[in-house]
């Protein structure tokens, strides 16, 4: 992956990180160098299937392609896939993986950095026992 690339994820990471009840730290689930996101345990819901691990919501994968995994419920995910920002985790419904579990391409441009913050927004929210629909309305 390219220094451009990294610098666009790290702008991801930077508009992330200042979202409440948010701490950033070595993922649990992705190879070192990812970031992981996690919430707050007072924040949290209580559905594991918006978690990938423990209180981690998502990561962005730094040092490898820079993509994203994070956890989207419907109808968001669905359209996400659909607008061509993400698939579906191969591993998704396995046990111990949420079937709400998503791959996000690394972002191109800054415009890109912005549409995948509010998704990744989105599973802040879900995590939080938000789900709202509002954002489906930025992926079509």
């Amino acid at each position: 992956m390219t220094s451009e690339a990294r610098a666009l994820a790290a702008q991801l990471i930077a508009q992330l990180a200042k979202l409440d009840h948010i701490s950033l730290g070595r993922s649990l689930r992705a190879p070192p160098g990812s970031v992981g996101l996690y919430l707050a345990p007072k924040a949290c819901c209580a559905d594991e299937r918006a978690f990938l691990l423990g209180d981690e919501f998502a990561h962005v994968h730094l040092e490898d392609d820079c993509s994203i995994h994070a956890i989207l419920p419907e109808p968001l995910r669905g359209a996400a896939i659909a607008a061509g920002w993400a698939e579906p985790h191969p591993l998704a419904g396995q046990p111990s993986v949420s079937p709400d579990t998503v791959m996000l391409y690394a972002p191109r441009d800054g415009e890109e950095v912005d549409m995948l913050a509010a998704l990744v927004r989105a599973s802040w929210r879900n995590a939080q026992g938000m789900r709202s629909l509002a954002y489906r309305e930025t992926v079509v």
